[in-house]
């Protein structure tokens, strides 16, 4: 069992030293200078920069420095990514006070005090709050930290709220508002009391706004942010002007270095259309994918209408277009060959083609791709990569055969 006395340990000049250098280092290297921790330190502080190191790979997918950060594996599992915690942040009017409850590891925290924020956290675990300590002072962050449970924490009336709370009750991930902790009381509760308040979610968690049994919780405005391909997390907004009342803003991140942003904005208090407004049975010369924060929304339908386009099918998320038009959310393709679903018909096609790699996805159809990628043939002479898509077109199953092709 890891002591706090074992975490403020952490904090010294000799482990952080030692730490970095493992960090910095090729793995071969690192693994050299791990077994000298074995030497060093007594074995409860050599146990915790093991645990660091087996949390490294997981950590450089979350933060831009790993040496700067201490985690345990449940709180870097939690944490917000760097980039979509420093989007996040932004929410917040300049130069106000924000209460980050639930802090974790602190990287919501740090992304907050970035944006020249008064910013003090809070977490019911004594060890969660030494580590936003040790990690905030990594990045220079001026951040005051309590050992305090959201039931008692005190603000004015004039601060705002960010709240990350515990989505695994009794270990398990959970999507369920009911399992929250701190409880749904007590979040309508902070509402109540404070200016404006962030709600970081599960993307899984959905909610059926027009059943009688739902949840009390209802947020002003929801918000779904994506990162390469991926839904990343669901927030729910009171009391933020950064986004508009009664609205649905999709996000996605762009890969440049520049974390540039796109934004679809949508009215919760508006029904989606029916899917059937804009359902076409035959693909046109080019098909897209959209964003997955546009399916998560579940305005898939209204966002094809909005921009002219037609949806292949209504859970599938490939849009068909006589021509593309440039969208930050959208990926095009020009379609070369619509085929059935069959395996022997594929390979029998693809080996006419032999790019030099095949891109494979699957959308409202089951397909073992893996299975499928083993009989498609390639071609180190090419220079092209292909993709297919599997999905339903009308109520038939067919393998789109595609290369990718910018806006005109």
């Amino acid at each position: 069992m890891v002591s706090i006395e074992d975490i403020q340990w952490l904090s010294t000049p000799q482990a952080r030293r030692f730490w970095q250098s493992i960090a910095a280092s090729p793995v071969s290297q690192s693994l050299v200078v791990l077994n000298r921790a074995r030497e060093l330190f007594p074995l409860p502080q050599a146990s915790l920069i093991t645990a660091q190191f087996e949390l490294l790979s997981i950590a450089k997918r979350k933060v831009s420095d790993p040496s700067k950060w201490f985690w345990t594996r449940l709180l870097l599992e939690q944490a917000s990514d760097e980039v979509t915690a420093r989007e996040t942040a932004a929410d917040f009017p300049k130069e106000s006070h924000v209460h980050d409850i639930c802090c974790g590891a602190g990287c919501d925290a740090i992304a907050l005090s970035f944006q020249k924020l008064k910013v003090t956290a809070y977490d019911r675990c004594s060890i969660a709050c030494e580590l936003t300590r040790q990690n905030a002072a990594s990045h220079s962050s001026f951040i005051d930290v309590i050992d305090a449970a959201a039931e008692d924490i005190q603000f004015a009336s004039t601060d705002y709220i960010n709240i990350d709370p515990d989505r695994r009750a009794e270990g398990r991930r959970v999507t369920s508002l009911e399992w929250l902790s701190p409880a749904v009381e007590t979040i309508q509760s902070l509402v109540d009391r404070s200016q404006g308040l962030s709600l970081k979610l599960s993307p899984g968690l959905r909610i059926d706004w027009n059943c009688p049994n739902r949840s009390s919780l209802v947020p002003q405005s929801t918000r779904y942010l994506s990162k390469d391909g991926a839904v990343k997390q669901q927030r729910w907004y009171w009391g933020i002007d950064r986004w508009p009342v009664n609205s649905i803003v999709v996000s996605t991140h762009s890969k440049s270095s520049d974390y540039v942003w796109a934004h679809e904005i949508f009215d919760r208090s508006t029904p989606s259309v029916d899917p059937c407004e804009t359902l076409t049975d035959r693909c046109l010369e080019f098909v897209a994918d959209y964003d997955p924060a546009i399916r998560a929304a579940e305005r898939g339908a209204d966002f094809a209408i909005r921009h002219r386009w037609n949806l292949i099918d209504s859970t599938s998320g490939y849009l068909t277009a006589s021509q593309p038009r440039h969208h930050p959310m959208v990926r095009w393709f020009r379609l070369l060959h619509d085929i059935p679903m069959d395996r022997k018909q594929i390979k029998t096609l693809t080996k006419s083609l032999q790019p030099k790699a095949w891109e494979l996805k699957s959308r409202g159809v089951e397909v073992d791709l893996d299975q499928i990628r083993k009989s498609l043939a390639t071609s180190s002479d090419s220079n092209d990569t292909l993709t297919i898509l599997f999905t339903r077109v009308g109520n038939r199953h067919r393998a789109l055969v595609c290369c990718e092709a910018g806006p005109t």
